[in-house]
């Protein structure tokens, strides 16, 4: 079962008997956790709700067997459970009372060779709430924009993304920021994301790599400046740094390879905006230089960890010196 089919089965009133939850995408999966409690009757909701943590066997059963009060579901949602409460469940499962939905609600990923997956994925119980991709990143945050009163185009949609990712819930926060800072009824710019978005030290990184790589090393230096001053360690940016050219080289790899650029998107991981920009990167880079910039860079971040570089100025002279 994916969202969708989700969405449509808890709208219809169909959702019956045992489901999980799991995914990288957190905020989705609470929303579909409370679009099955806002079916319920609110009068008597409190009673026919209840969350367990690692509950034993007979606590699940218990939880299960309670008849709903004054409305046609109850709704047990299991979390932290262990694997021994899975073992048998297979019979138990089936002959649940068709007025309990049980969600067990795994934050992050279920790995689908646990007992729990290979006994719902059959019978599609399972729904994976997947990170968003780049498109439905876009039409998530231009919706909440709205739903603040202000107009998000977007291309500047694009660029929130960029700076902050795919996480929805980062992005509802930091869209609410440039919102509040626009004022309702007017139009978020990237002027006004520049100054009421808070970046993540990946896009920072890919902001210095792109000085870099536009051999603009005045331009390099301030923003190194900028970053260790907002608190980030010469050893976060040297690591980071190296991870971005990584992922160029990666990008690299498969254009040699004549891999379609939006395949070769999806098979560089990750974050979807972040390995959009590197691929878009590693086409402006020359291979030989991209790998030797790497070569230095993992030289400058041994000497970070083995101290040889221990001051600003030192961290600026090696990483400048890589390009």
């Amino acid at each position: 079962m994916n969202e969708t089919e989700l969405y449509r089965a808890t709208q219809g009133g169909e959702l019956r008997g045992a489901y999980l939850f799991c995914g990288a995408e957190e905020l989705t999966k609470s929303e579909a956790l409370g679009r099955i409690y806002a079916r319920q009757n609110p009068d008597v909701a409190i009673m026919n709700r209840e969350e367990l943590r690692g509950p034993s066997a007979e606590e699940l059963r218990a939880a299960c067997s309670q008849l709903p009060f004054f409305d046609e579901k109850r709704v047990v949602v299991v979390r932290d459970w262990s694997a021994t409460l899975t073992e048998g469940l297979e019979r138990y499962l089936d002959e649940l009372p068709s007025s309990v939905i049980l969600i067990f609600l795994r934050r992050g990923e279920e790995a689908k060779t646990s007992r729990l997956f290979k006994l719902l994925a059959p019978k599609k119980r399972v729904v994976v709430f997947e990170q968003l991709t780049v498109e439905r990143a876009t039409n998530f945050v231009v919706r909440e924009a709205a739903l603040r009163g202000v107009e998000l185009p977007r291309q500047v949609a694009s660029k929130l993304i960029a700076m902050v990712g795919t996480d929805a819930y980062r992005l509802r926060n930091e869209c609410s920021k440039a919102a509040d800072y626009a004022g309702r009824g007017k139009v978020v710019t990237e002027e006004i994301l520049d100054v009421a978005v808070t970046p993540s030290p990946e896009f920072d990184v890919f902001a210095l790599l792109n000085e870099l790589l536009q051999k603009r090393k005045g331009a390099a230096l301030k923003k190194l400046k900028i970053m260790v001053g907002d608190g980030q360690t010469p050893l976060q940016i040297s690591y980071f740094l190296e991870g971005r050219l990584r992922l160029m080289a990666h990008a690299k790899e498969l254009m040699r390879e004549r891999v379609p650029q939006a395949e070769a998107i999806r098979r560089m991981g990750g974050n979807p905006a972040a390995a959009r920009i590197a691929y878009s990167n590693a086409q402006r880079f020359d291979g030989e230089a991209l790998w030797r910039a790497l070569v230095m860079l993992s030289q400058v971040d041994i000497k970070l960890k083995q101290g040889l570089v221990s001051d600003e100025n030192g961290l600026y002279l090696a990483i400048l010196s890589c390009f």
